[in-house]
């Protein structure tokens, strides 16, 4: 089913008439576990996100907490509002505790950059372009057969209640600019991406990114209107 989508232009700013709302039971997008998603030398993975409930939940990533044994996961963002935390995840955990990260009703755009080699393994997230050095460090991730997904881990304990738009994957390290830039203008093609999916409620999902891969829907999300970005040239 396609969605009909509604642009609004007011100064610089164009409004997206869609965002894909997840409800917290069992909703979810699947991209698969493709070649272009297992990395393990460096990744980058933004989103624009507006919290809808309090509990552990996984925005987006290969995570697969069901062994509970190391590794656990590729990469993945994971989330608890109620502390304004965000965990971004390789084999290390990166955790950031600061509380007022996410209001609901509000959208917030948050970006995970890692490379083991230029960063000395360093896991950085940008909240709304605030950065935060990740605390734990590691010099290479695994890739498993978890599937790249929006909404929950492979376990199904840790389901989205937010409204989701915007998510983009590249397999390198985004700079502090490159991510500003995604940021206002999220249809931005940089060297290195591997998904760029607007989630405008469509059914299958779209991918803009040069691979075309279909984000298979599940549950009963709906839509909902997404985030304040720019598309296409319209200036700032």
């Amino acid at each position: 089913m396609k969605s009909l989508v509604v642009w609004l232009c007011l100064t610089s700013l164009c409004w997206a008439g869609s965002a894909r709302d997840f409800d917290g039971t069992n909703d979810e997008v699947n991209w698969g576990d493709q070649t272009q998603y297992q990395m393990v030398s460096a990744v980058s993975h933004c989103f624009w996100l507006d919290m809808d409930a309090t509990g552990f939940q996984t925005a987006f990533g290969k995570p697969d907490h069901s062994t509970h044994t190391s590794p656990f996961f590729d990469y993945s963002a994971e989330l608890t509002p109620e502390s304004g935390r965000i965990q971004a995840r390789t084999d290390s955990v990166f955790t950031n505790t600061g509380t007022g990260l996410f209001v609901d009703g509000t959208w917030a755009h948050v970006c995970s950059v890692w490379d083991g080699a230029i960063n000395s393994g360093s896991l950085d997230v940008y909240i709304d372009l605030s950065k935060t050095d990740g605390s734990n460090t590691t010099t290479n991730i695994t890739d498993g057969a978890q599937t790249l997904r929006s909404g929950e881990n492979v376990a199904d304990t840790s389901d989205l209640n937010a409204q989701l738009a915007y998510v983009v994957l590249y397999n390198r390290l985004l700079t502090a600019a490159e991510v500003a830039e995604l940021q206002i203008r999220p249809d931005t093609i940089l060297d290195g991406m591997v998904l760029n999916c607007p989630m405008l409620g469509d059914d299958p999902e779209i991918d803009w990114s040069s691979y075309k891969q279909a984000g298979t829907v599940s549950g009963s999300t709906s839509i909902t209107d997404g985030p304040p970005v720019i598309l296409g040239d319209a200036p700032l």
